[in-house]
């Protein structure tokens, strides 16, 4: 597996610090840190790009190991199934662009893929 560096593109304001919900349809919500791409499949790789990701409270519905990222000096290879700000569904981001509570308990609100 080889290591890929996330860069940032923007990043958001302050960051919610309430707890992610589970809201009817089972979906639940983090607070990514930055606008980042969405991919068709869980690797960080240019010809996987799809869409984009805009920072703030996003709904997710599940994770998956994928590709090693490296944001706001934590390392995961953990990716989350979403659907985009672009019109793409059922989309991967990595995991290491939420906010703290997000990324510390990702795996534990949402089911594995």
């Amino acid at each position: 597996m080889f290591m890929v560096v996330a860069s940032v593109i923007a990043t958001a304001g302050t960051a919610d610090a309430s707890p992610a919900v589970a809201d009817k349809a089972g979906l639940v919500y983090f607070t990514t840190l930055v606008t980042q791409p969405s991919y068709k499949l869980q690797y960080a790789d240019e010809w996987n790009k799809i869409g984009t990701l805009y920072a703030g409270s996003n709904y997710f519905k599940c994770w998956k190991v994928g590709t090693r990222m490296r944001a706001f000096n934590r390392s995961s290879a953990i990716w989350l199934l979403t659907d985009d700000d672009t019109g793409n569904a059922n989309v991967w981001v990595p995991d290491v662009n939420l906010d703290d509570y997000g990324f510390a308990n990702d795996t534990t609100l949402l089911n594995e893929c």
